[in-house]
């Protein structure tokens, strides 16, 4: 039986951003749109599903609490927030899967050396892993994406306490 082996590393710095400054761009948002980038035809073809992934998400946001918006009234929303999962994979010769998941959270924001410049989407949080399995791709990375979704929460209740 071949092991599922998962890469911890400090990936902080190099693919997120996951720190009290950055959890403080989390206050008072109330909702977000969520995006699942395309996860590419080998994770598929592996059984990841990125209708799943949306649908996940979106489950424990609002057992959180937090809102899942649609696109059009994430655009309407202070900021335009949007909570966003890419996940880039690829498949080894020996049909191992490396991937790299990163969760997102994007709104809009203003320069603050010029105010005149008012960007669309601007990463304020993220945290991402990488990993690789040689079995079960997909609930593998199903896991990875939770703990990631877990982090986040934790991340946006310490700045958004219930009342």
């Amino acid at each position: 039986m071949r092991i599922l082996v998962l890469l911890c590393l400090a990936v902080g710095a190099m693919l997120g951003l996951d720190n009290p400054a950055s959890r403080q761009s989390l206050k008072g948002l109330s909702g977000f749109a969520v995006e699942v980038e395309d996860v590419g035809s080998k994770s598929k073809t592996a059984g990841v599903d990125p209708a799943k992934i949306k649908a996940t998400i979106e489950g424990k946001l609002k057992a959180a609490g937090i809102q899942s918006l649609s696109a059009d009234a994430a655009l309407k929303a202070a900021g335009a927030p949007h909570l966003a999962l890419n996940l880039d994979s690829l498949v080894g010769k020996d049909g191992t899967v490396s991937f790299e998941v990163t969760l997102s959270v994007l709104q809009g924001c203003t320069l603050a050396r010029d105010a005149s410049v008012k960007l669309p989407a601007c990463v304020t949080w993220s945290r991402g892993r990488v990993g690789r399995a040689n079995e079960k791709v997909a609930a593998f990375i199903d896991t990875q994406v939770a703990a990631e979704m877990e982090a986040f929460l934790r991340a946006y209740a310490e700045v958004n306490p219930k009342k």
